[in-house]
């Protein structure tokens, strides 16, 4: 098959030395400032090729993001992935989640949630629930025949038209109401009802699921996840 730019940069690592790479490229550079590169120096040690590249060949580099997948994305998750490890959390990739209401609570807290595994269903209770779990594409709403809309996890309401019909534009490329869709938080990124008050005291919400915004169209998708998310977490640690 074709190699994917996740291909190569595994083989900057496995590999092409920056020593042999520096010995190639030195020549044809002649007095370059700066080389521009495709984002494939590396995944886990991406920061050394690239010091070590530019000290052998006494430029500045840079990478150019390329079309999927997205090396310096991969390199985020595995970042992020190595030191929630190290910082003692468990990650449970590819199970489905239904949320478990507390009723010693008046139904005002919830418990944690209720993970579909292969073995079976899994209880993991939690302090907090972060909802991040994105929108239609993502799984993060479901919408049923008759035009209602809920979030996933726990079936938390999503104000949209009933007509479905009112949910699209006139133009597949054109902006699209059901974009809009998603849940309404409050100043602390909790989930709220149509009088501004919270469903559950310890559920909070970020990323794809919120309401309000064309992400698309306005190119702010990650923005919007990595703001949201830091504000959320925040609320939950305060």
């Amino acid at each position: 098959r074709d190699l994917y730019s996740s291909d190569l940069a595994l083989r900057f690592e496995r590999s092409w030395s920056p020593e042999q790479l520096a010995s190639i490229w030195g020549p044809m550079l002649a007095k370059a400032p700066r080389l521009g590169l495709p984002a494939v120096l590396g995944l886990d040690s991406a920061g050394e090729i690239h010091g070590r590249l530019e000290q052998l060949l006494g430029i500045e580099i840079f990478e150019i993001p390329t079309l999927p997948p997205s090396v310096p994305g991969l390199r985020l998750e595995r970042t992020l992935r190595r030191h929630a490890l190290l910082l003692g959390c468990r990650i449970v990739e590819g199970a489905h989640v239904i949320g478990r209401i507390d009723g010693r609570s008046g139904g005002s807290r919830v418990l944690g949630v209720v993970a579909e595994t292969a073995a079976g269903p899994r209880a993991f209770d939690a302090d907090a629930v972060l909802l991040a779990t994105g929108g239609f594409l993502h799984g993060g709403l479901r919408a049923s025949r008759g035009g209602s809309v809920v979030d996933s996890v726990f079936g938390l309401p999503i104000r949209a038209p009933a007509d479905r019909e009112q949910w699209f534009g006139d133009r597949c490329l054109a902006a699209h109401p059901y974009d809009l869709l998603g849940l309404n938080v409050n100043d602390r990124l909790q989930p709220v009802d149509r009088r501004g008050e919270p469903y559950y005291s310890n559920v909070f919400a970020c990323g794809g699921i919120l309401g309000g915004v064309d992400r698309r169209a306005e190119n702010c998708r990650q923005g919007i996840d990595l703001a949201t998310a830091y504000a959320a977490v925040g609320s939950i640690a305060a």
